[in-house]
């Protein structure tokens, strides 16, 4: 079921940046929503990680993990609140006009985060999400010359996407507003933010991936 759970949330996730291609309504809250269940049955899955989280010694690499779960956790907490405190649909709300504009920016800079540190949550644990997929497992350990070469383009194609949908702006706060360009296919947009995430995914595995199988 796990492995399932994983592809489902990196799904849900892409389906979510592209809001305003797909719809901003219903379909973008219903999506939030059920991002929301699958991360809590994630966590219950791991519950005994976060059980651990005061024990054993702590070498950089799972420090690492560990600022980047916690980051992790407090960016969904608030997308989902800010979230709901702008639901029209799914949950309706009522709102002070004038506090819109507030939690819309903490939404907007907020889900670009969760997505690039939900990026670099599945690179830290390559080997252990591979692992339940004997192809990409094996693909993994045979270090494939042909393999290496697919991942590396669409890591630079994922630095190319990285620029061409100005996720620089918004990380780093510069622009209140998503720029999307409403001629591009919907598809394409999808790569592009695959890319961007097969990109720091790569980064931190490399960096300070889990070395380990299972």
């Amino acid at each position: 079921m796990k492995r399932y759970l994983h592809v489902a949330l990196i799904v849900v996730l892409l389906l979510l940046m592209a809001n305003l291609l797909i719809g901003i309504g219903v379909f973008h809250e219903s999506l939030g929503l059920i991002m929301g269940l699958l991360v809590l049955v994630h966590l219950v899955q791991n519950r005994t990680w976060w059980q651990s989280l005061f024990k054993g010694k702590y070498n950089v690499q799972r420090f690492v993990l560990v600022l980047l779960n916690v980051a992790l956790a407090i960016g969904i907490v608030i997308t989902m609140i800010s979230g709901i405190r702008m639901s029209h649909y799914v949950i309706p709300n009522t709102i002070f006009f004038k506090q819109m504009g507030t939690i819309r920016l903490i939404h907007h800079y907020a889900a670009y985060w969760v997505f690039i540190i939900c990026a670099a949550h599945v690179g830290l644990h390559v080997p252990v999400i591979t692992g339940r997929w004997p192809v990409l497992k094996r693909a993994l350990q045979s270090q494939n010359i042909w393999l290496q070469g697919i991942v590396a383009l669409i890591c630079l194609y994922g630095a190319y996407a990285f620029w061409y949908e100005s996720l620089f702006m918004y990380l780093t706060f510069i622009s209140d507003f998503a720029y999307f360009d409403f001629d591009q296919p919907v598809l394409l947009f999808l790569f592009n933010y695959f890319s961007i995430f097969i990109l720091v995914a790569a980064i931190f595995y490399r960096l300070f991936g889990v070395r380990r199988n299972g």
